[in-house]
């Protein structure tokens, strides 16, 4: 089974608890939490509800979150703002890409995000065979190059294009012979390894672990460009919303660790523990990500 955020894991399985557990107090509203669609991008939802109802045995039983049991998936950025201006939802999972959009003011703090060896944000890179044409970036004009197209792929994306805006190329769709794309990570550094592409974006964790598995992926492979660190996705809430419902339930992601249960299933989802980030550090990253679009366009850096 594919990976999920394990932010949108935590707080969907909180949703699938029978109603009895999910409210101490009758007087709380309940949480409503909303879902981008890009999250489930390459992953069967059948399999990730699954388990979520896993997750809600524990989390019903031992915590007594008030939450709607209603999960809100959205389709397009639009739905989700709509939801969000009429109150609809109290909360919401997106990429970077799809927050940064979103009309200020309706989404802030707290914000959470899962933390795997000690780190919340994702680094990406360009990689490519040691004996191939790519050594540095605009020697992707004519390449053959694979793009891992994850749940937050866009974010990569954009930081790619602002290096081949600098290196005075075009979109990638346009300078590279042929662009695919792959929703697995090993799927988009292997035809690398085995000569079938040039080169491939991907993040650099998902590279170190290819190369942990087998050393001769760092024998024939090689980092071309690395990015910033950047936070690729979150789950914010709506502003205005009831503080101590959503009080309640940040803090029981945040402790979610605690739990034997809760460990068993992060390592199914190769995360350590879930993580408040500052606003702050998702500031940062939205400035960040504005600033590889702006160049991109040929706007430059602010």
């Amino acid at each position: 089974m594919r990976s999920l955020p394990i932010q949108a894991v935590l707080v969907l399985a909180m949703l699938w608890g029978p109603p009895a557990a999910r409210a101490e107090s009758p007087a709380e509203p309940p949480v409503r939490i909303g879902y981008a669609q890009s999250i489930f991008k390459g992953r069967n939802q059948t399999d990730t509800i699954a388990a979520m109802k896993f997750w809600a045995k524990t989390i019903a039983n031992d915590r007594g979150v008030p939450i709607d049991s209603r999960m809100a998936i959205f389709d397009t950025p639009e739905d989700a703002v709509a939801a969000v201006r009429e109150k609809r939802i109290d909360g919401v999972t997106l990429s970077l890409n799809e927050f940064a959009a979103f009309p200020p003011g309706l989404l802030g703090a707290p914000f959470v995000r899962d933390e795997a060896n000690g780190v919340t944000h994702v680094v990406y890179v360009l990689v490519a065979a040691t004996n191939g044409p790519v050594r540095q970036v605009r020697d992707l004009r004519g390449a053959r190059i694979v793009v891992h197209d994850g749940e937050y792929a866009g974010v990569g994306l954009a930081w790619l294009e602002a290096q081949l805006a600098v290196a005075g190329l075009g979109r990638l769709r346009d300078e590279a012979a042929r662009m695919d794309l792959n929703e697995k990570p090993s799927g988009t550094v292997l035809p690398v390894f085995f000569g079938k592409a040039d080169a491939c974006l991907v993040r650099r964790s998902a590279f170190d672990t290819a190369v942990e598995l087998n050393p001769q992926v760092g024998a024939r492979l090689a980092i071309v460009a690395v990015s910033e660190p950047i936070i690729p996705s979150l789950l914010s809430f709506r502003v205005g919303v009831a503080e101590g419902p959503r009080d309640r339930l940040f803090r029981e992601v945040l402790r979610i660790h605690e739990t034997k249960t809760g460990q068993q299933v992060m390592t199914m989802f190769k995360c350590d523990r879930m993580a408040a980030v500052t606003s702050e550090e998702v500031d940062r990253s939205v400035r960040l990500l504005n600033d590889w679009q702006r160049v991109a366009a040929g706007g430059g850096p602010q």
